[in-house]
């Protein structure tokens, strides 16, 4: 399962840097009064700038594994949602995510959900149905 854009290979391997303000301000779903909190600017805000950290040295990696050609891809297909105004991850950015599976495999199923990033706390049923009927599809019949 993807709600992110895919990472891209770069003829160096290299990545794209790090995230600035207005990103990590667009990956923010706490409202306005959490955001002016203590616990937000001592605790919450830490934890979010050390996980981005933790998933650029992960893009990094698997940047550099798609710039070689035949390299590491993925050997499962996989499930692709974001929302119809999603900024850090637009429809338009679905497709991307082919690169990353093995050939052969299926790459993706997608799932356009209405609203921005929040469609991951929106949208949690809609998101868990297609997860389910996704490995339902996948997964030999019970005996």
């Amino acid at each position: 399962f993807a709600g992110r854009a895919p990472v891209a290979p770069t003829a160096d391997g290299g990545g794209e840097g790090a995230l600035t303000e207005a990103q990590v301000e667009a990956l923010v779903l706490a409202s306005a009064e959490v955001r002016a909190s203590a616990a937000w600017a001592d605790h919450f805000l830490p934890l979010l700038r050390a996980d981005l950290a933790s998933d650029a040295r992960h893009e990094a990696a698997v940047r550099a594994a798609l710039s070689v050609p035949g390299g590491w891809r993925l050997p499962c297909p996989l499930l692709l949602a974001c929302g119809d105004a999603d900024e850090s991850f637009p429809p338009s950015k679905l497709a991307g995510w082919a690169a990353a599976c093995v050939p052969g495999v299926e790459a993706a199923s997608s799932l356009v959900l209405p609203g921005g990033h929040e469609f991951l706390l929106r949208c949690v049923p809609k998101l868990a149905r297609a997860l389910a009927d996704e490995l339902g599809a996948r997964l030999p019949p019970a005996p």
